[in-house]
This record gives structure tokens, sequence and C-alpha cells, in this order.
């Protein structure tokens, strides 16, 4: 984070926060456990950045990330519990969800195809 500037920093400090925050809310924990306690691993990202990386962090995702799909994200304790989750971006918002198991990405549900009936 400390390589990115101004809107890019700003967006990549809200994902990660999210991405912690829903992980806390999966365990049903919400903010009473310090954030610092979760360590989160974007789709793709690599544990060293090599200096081509480093060059090009106005996107530091582009070449494993699409806008506006689902991506995946790893959410790690402090006591090696892994927890699983899905981000996005539409626009100015970040979408994150979290779950105890590994699951598939979220898909968009039409209201017009939902039938309820009592």
């Amino acid at each position: 984070m400390a390589r990115g500037r101004g809107s890019e920093r700003d967006w990549l400090v809200t994902l990660l926060w999210s991405a912690k925050e829903s992980a806390l809310k999966a365990l049903r924990v919400g903010l009473r456990m310090d954030t610092r306690s979760v360590g989160v691993r974007l789709c793709g990202q690599r544990s060293e950045w090599d200096e081509e990386s480093a060059r090009n962090w106005s996107n530091p995702f582009a070449r494993y990330c699409s806008p506006e799909e689902w991506q995946p994200f790893q959410a790690t304790l402090e006591n090696d519990e892994v927890l699983y989750g899905w981000w996005s971006t539409s626009g100015s918002l970040v979408k994150t969800l979290a779950t105890v198991q590994s699951a598939t990405p979220p898909i968009f549900l039409n209201s017009d195809t939902l039938h309820y009936s009592p």
C-alpha cells in the first residue's frame, strides 16, 4: 500500500478493510475482534513483488483480476484459520463476502425471475 497513490491507495485500503470485516462477520465476531489479526491475500497476489510489479503499481492486480467480476481472496487469522472470500468492484463500490468454507463465486439474481410463494 505504501507504493499506492491517491485514489488507487484509497481503493486498495477500502478493499482490504472490507475483506477483513467480511471475514470477521463470517466468524460472527464482527469488529469486536482486532482487524490487525486478519491477513488478506487477494486473487493471484504473489507473496513476493518483483521490480516490474513495483514500477507498475498504478494497477497492481490488473494482470490477475478483471474489474466487475468476482475475484477470490483468502483471510488468514493469527491461529492460521483460513476463511474464503470473494471481492468485486462496480464503479466506486467495493463488495466483499467471506465464508468459513470454500464456495463458488456469488451470482446475480434478477428480481424478475424470483417468485415468492407463501
